[in-house]
């Protein structure tokens, strides 16, 4: 067990780890409340106590509710409990709770019956970029609570409902695949790269990604077809201490005139920023400026549809179909669709494609999930279930994709 130390701290020295705290606490008081006790002179149990924590010297609070109310309170002195971050449970709740990017001092208080949406930019790209960037590994190895994932409903009000619905679908399914992917190259070596620190431009917003250049080490052997492997995907970049998520958005292959590398958004905050300043900075002591790397899997699917459902597209008939209410005219053209004969289609399946068709055909109601990399026969098998469909089933059927 960890030894804790209770001791009297000025209030400025401590960071908030979050941009944004609810207004109340897990019991219903109000922040606002609290502060006023406090400023009556009401004094906090040791259990009740703010516990922070010094991470490269710099001081950050575990319970950032409780030092909003202190700072509303506007007493500059307060009572805490100073916790080891050697402790692996301290740890892992500093990371968990470490989402802000900033080295902040002052935190926005939410109301906690609000929409939680992030208040990031417009653009639905950039949003989902940030969001899964902004990760830690212990953030990824953290199951969703329960509760937290609402179920699908069979219809929907309008498309912020659908939305609200299914981006955080979207995101733990982008978790789980980077958490499966963390899991499946432990074991793996990673390869090595250094920063490129004359095409390196870090923007001035530590909460936003930026796109540095990374070149693989001349001693890693990697090949043509490996550089391409790392085309679209999410990696993890480690240098001593420090992890990062990155977004590979650019293959360098060499040539007479570059060395191969990689262009890869990442988003360093502002404490990693001081901590490991050398590695962002022109020098070139190879042994300061060593990182490995790893990939961790492809979001590209999960990213168009967060997109979809952020931008909310304005599409005829959408609202209709939303709502469970699409009214079609359906006009039959015997010569529009040529139905495949048993034998023709029973020739184009494969064993997995018939099983997948015969226990759609067998369901009642609810969703057939088709999975699989590219060219596995994910359009053959949906191309011959519509062709069964025809043949077999009287009702109307709806087809939409991407393209």
């Amino acid at each position: 067990m960890q030894q804790v130390s209770i001791t009297l701290m000025k209030r400025k020295d401590i960071h908030y780890t979050q941009d944004s705290v609810a207004s109340t606490f897990s019991d219903g008081t109000k922040i606002e409340d609290l502060a006023i006790s406090l400023r009556n002179g009401k004094k906090l149990r040791d259990d009740k106590l703010i516990r922070v924590v010094q991470d490269d010297g710099k001081w950050f609070a575990l319970d950032n509710r409780r030092l909003k109310a202190y700072q509303q309170a506007g007493i500059e002195r307060i009572p805490v409990k100073i916790e080891d971050l050697n402790c692996p449970e301290t740890k892992k709740d500093y990371e968990l709770k470490r989402t802000s990017k900033r080295l902040s001092k002052d935190v926005k208080v939410r109301d906690r019956f609000k929409s939680q949406e992030r208040s990031l930019e417009a653009d639905p790209t950039f949003c989902y970029q940030k969001t899964i960037l902004s990760w830690n590994t212990t953030q990824l190895s953290k199951n969703p609570t329960p509760g937290s994932l609402k179920q699908v409903p069979d219809k929907f009000s309008d498309a912020n409902h659908f939305g609200d619905i299914f981006i955080p679908l979207i995101l733990e399914e982008s978790r789980s695949i980077l958490q499966q992917g963390l899991a499946t190259n432990q074991s793996k070596e990673p390869i090595n790269v250094i920063i490129d620190q004359d095409k390196l431009k870090m923007g001035n917003n530590p909460e936003n990604p930026f796109t540095a250049s990374f070149l693989f080490d001349e001693c890693s052997g990697i090949t043509k077809e490996q550089i391409l492997s790392f085309k679209s995907t999410i990696v993890l970049l480690r240098h001593k201490s420090l992890e990062l998520l990155g977004m590979v958005v650019y293959v360098q292959e060499s040539s007479t005139s570059s060395h191969p590398g990689l262009g890869i958004k990442i988003i360093v905050d502002e404490l990693n920023r001081s901590k490991y300043d050398y590695l962002f900075a022109r020098q070139r002591s190879l042994d300061n400026q060593l990182w490995s790397i790893q990939v961790l899997g492809s979001l590209v699917t999960q990213g168009r549809m967060y997109e979809v459902c952020k931008s909310k597209p304005v599409i005829e008939l959408l609202s209709s179909l939303l709502k469970g209410k699409l009214q079609l005219q359906i006009v039959k053209n015997e010569n529009s669709v040529k139905v495949l004969e048993d034998e023709d289609e029973n020739n184009k399946m494969n064993d997995s494609q018939k099983i997948l068709i015969d226990h759609f055909m067998s369901l009642s109601q609810g969703i057939q999930l088709v999975e699989g990399p590219p060219g596995t026969g994910k359009t053959t098998t949906i191309t011959m279930l519509l062709q069964r469909l025809l043949r077999e089933d009287n009702g109307r059927i709806l087809v939409s994709g991407p393209s």
